[in-house]
């Protein structure tokens, strides 16, 4: 990162600018839309890294840079901290959320069912070469569902740990109405608050994330977390009423993934 201070001259600059658009000049020009439709998975990672949510933008980023991971975020990370800031949303109940996917290894049957969705978990890691044409991506789409009733409701389910409560085997956490720590917006300082640290990890790199989650459940002794529930969907943004704070309303919806996991206690009562 620190080379960016890093100059040339102007005309230098000028010419290592016109490199980069000869580089990326293509005869098989792809579209914003097409990469937004076909890139979902590192359109959201992009998001997620940089902190703002938009698909369209995003795939902007990603066209711009040349697929660059690292350079999209830096792109729409600049871009957001030019933007003004009207509203705070209010806090999110995912209890809510609009289900494409929701699994759990604390009991098999969970009350709604076990919810794969759509995920690679599950699937042969051997290469589709069907794929190689937009004939046969198109093909191989329509008969996955052809002949296949398709339901069009929405999924809403209670979490996972609600029941366990209710069982009383898990113990009850008090609720924490600290006012969140702004980390775009506010100098960090140490030590820095949970909401701070929460929000910095959100944005890091998701293999550096995913590591250190492991690293932390797994890395140190005898330790066996559970996935309590696991949670894909759509949730609902809603800002207050300009005229009743006591008001919201809805602006938008958004794609959130929620992961509980649950590690014995050997506290003694």
């Amino acid at each position: 990162m620190a080379y960016v201070a890093v100059t040339g001259g102007r005309e230098a600059i000028e010419q290592s600018l016109k490199l980069l658009e000869i580089f990326r000049d293509s005869k098989e020009d792809m579209t914003v839309s097409a990469i937004k439709e076909n890139m979902g998975l590192l359109i959201d990672k992009i998001m997620s890294e940089a902190g703002f949510y938009s698909q369209e933008y995003a795939a902007l980023a990603l066209k711009q840079c040349e697929g660059s991971v690292e350079e999209a975020v830096f792109l729409l990370r600049a871009y957001r901290s030019t933007l003004p800031r009207n509203y705070y949303s209010c806090p999110v109940d995912t209890r809510d959320m609009r289900l494409i996917r929701r699994i759990s290894a604390a009991f098999k049957d969970i009350p709604g069912g076990q919810i794969l969705g759509p995920t690679y978990d599950y699937s042969h890691r051997l290469l589709d070469f069907s794929l190689m044409t937009a004939e046969g991506n198109r093909k191989a789409a329509s008969e996955e569902i052809s002949g296949e009733e398709i339901s069009g409701e929405d999924i809403h389910c209670g979490r996972v740990t609600d029941l366990l409560r209710a069982e009383h085997v898990m113990e009850a956490v008090p609720e924490d109405d600290t006012e969140p720590f702004d980390v775009t917006s506010r100098l960090l300082t140490f030590p820095a608050p949970r909401s701070a640290r929460l929000q910095t990890f959100a944005r890091s790199d998701a293999g550096f994330l995913g590591g250190v989650a492991y690293s932390s459940m797994r890395g140190y002794g005898a330790v066996h977390p559970t996935v309590s529930e696991l949670r894909c969907g759509y949730v609902e943004v809603c800002v207050p009423y300009v005229l009743d704070d006591s008001e919201s309303l809805c602006i938008g919806e958004i794609l959130v993934t929620e992961v509980e996991a649950l590690v014995p206690s050997h506290r003694e009562t």
